[in-house]
């Protein structure tokens, strides 16, 4: 098994006043609603939030059921 020398080459290190952050509370909340990802995950939890009060008030005695179920 052969090991070669590593070599490291200095970073060069950058001028002071040339770099902006421009990474910002609001430019991060602007970025996660452009994001691709949030339409499903918001249409997911609205479609789960929606089953779970139709289940609810379709079946109003489920939670006593359930209830009696924990008691064994």
């Amino acid at each position: 098994m052969t090991h070669l020398p590593v070599s490291r080459e200095l970073q060069q290190l950058p001028q002071p006043g040339t770099q902006r952050s421009t990474s910002t509370p609001w430019n991060r909340f602007v970025a996660a609603f452009n994001s691709s990802d949030l339409p499903i995950i918001v249409a997911l939890c609205l479609a789960g939030l929606l089953l779970t009060l139709n289940v609810m008030f379709r079946y109003p005695d489920v939670g006593d059921l359930i209830q009696q179920y924990n008691m064994f």
